[in-house]
């Protein structure tokens, strides 16, 4: 608490919304994770409602239960993937009647406008969709590999800072080994070893990235595990684990948000050049970073470089002005209460 009764989380949230880049960015991160739970309420050749054969489905809505394994698909609904293909009598398609991998050699490298607003790739699947539904693999990639990341980091900082000792320097040591290797180098080492796959890429990713948290982290126990009330906690007969977990994790884990925040960037720019490097996700799987390497085999399709490229600054633009503005709202310096 600060002399005017205000809690530091209080003061945190109060300084942050101060800062409108960071506040505003927030807002716009929010939206595409929203953007990326409805992807394929927004584009895809499922309709929202069709008649069929005499019977009402709602396909664009049932495939949210069929992918989370409560539904199945009726039977006569089994037979094509593109629905636009079923002979109905009455049908209501998205905004964008596109699924991202719905090829149609037919429209292959078509320029934006008409039908397609950001144009088709090599093989006439939409753009548009492909980076409606590509923000959900972006979204998750990040995430997930900076929440593995999180996992290692503060478990192996906390370890090492609570310790300390012999534990504190060979973890140390081990903290400046890993490092010293180029993170990129590393990534794009350990993923020739596994299949294409967007379980083993966030896998890899967190892997990488947790050094920084766990210095971070160690620092921080090492500040915090020499205050009285520590002490206290270790006299009453507090297990090292729950003094770690309870007592000294609550107070120090709100630096480590800040480069949790920017490895999300990070993250999000490794899976691109993973894609675009043909070493990332199945071919299947439409990223930002796969449609990037589609202008690979057309440079003159300069609306394959431009869409997803644009959406991938502004993604990591977003989280980089989302860490700064942590980072300045953490810092009692920056409140002038220090």
């Amino acid at each position: 608490m600060n002399e005017g009764g205000e809690s530091f989380w209080r003061l945190t949230r109060k300084e942050f919304r101060k800062n409108r880049p960071a506040l505003y960015s927030l807002y716009v991160l929010v939206a595409m994770a929203f953007l990326a739970l409805t992807a394929d309420l927004i584009a895809g050749n499922k309709p929202y409602y069709m008649v069929y054969q005499g019977e009402t489905y709602f396909p664009a809505f049932r495939q949210y239960a069929v992918y989370t394994g409560l539904m199945d698909w009726p039977k006569e609904l089994r037979t094509r993937r593109n629905f636009k293909r079923y002979a109905y009598s009455d049908a209501v398609f998205p905004l964008i009647p596109y699924a991202p991998d719905e090829i149609r050699l037919g429209a292959r490298y078509e320029r934006p406008g008409g039908d397609h607003p950001f144009g088709t790739d090599r093989l006439g699947r939409d753009v548009l969709s492909g980076l409606i539904h590509g923000t959900r693999y972006s979204l998750t990639i990040g995430l997930v590999s900076v929440g593995i990341s999180l996992l290692i980091g503060v478990g192996l900082g906390a370890l090492a800072g609570y310790l300390g000792g012999w534990t504190d320097l060979i973890l140390s040591r081990v903290f400046e080994l890993w490092a010293a290797i180029p993170p990129f180098f590393l990534i794009i080492t350990a993923a020739a070893f596994f299949p294409p796959s967007l379980f083993w890429i966030m896998i890899i990713i967190g892997f990488t990235g947790w050094v920084g948290i766990a210095r971070l982290t160690r620092s921080q126990f090492l500040q915090v595990r020499a205050f009285d009330y520590i002490a206290a906690a270790r006299a009453l007969g507090c297990s090292n684990l729950r003094i770690m977990a309870v007592h000294i994790l609550p107070n120090a884990i709100a630096p480590v948000l800040i480069p949790a925040a920017f490895g999300v960037a990070g993250a999000i720019l490794a899976e691109s050049g993973l894609s675009f490097l043909g070493i990332g996700v199945p071919a299947e799987v439409i990223t930002w970073g796969s449609l990037l390497a589609g202008a690979r085999s057309n440079i003159a399709a300069w609306w394959l470089v431009i869409v997803p490229g644009f959406a991938i600054f502004i993604t990591v633009t977003l989280y980089n002005l989302l860490g700064d503005g942590l980072r300045d709202a953490l810092d009692p310096r920056q409140r002038g209460t220090a």
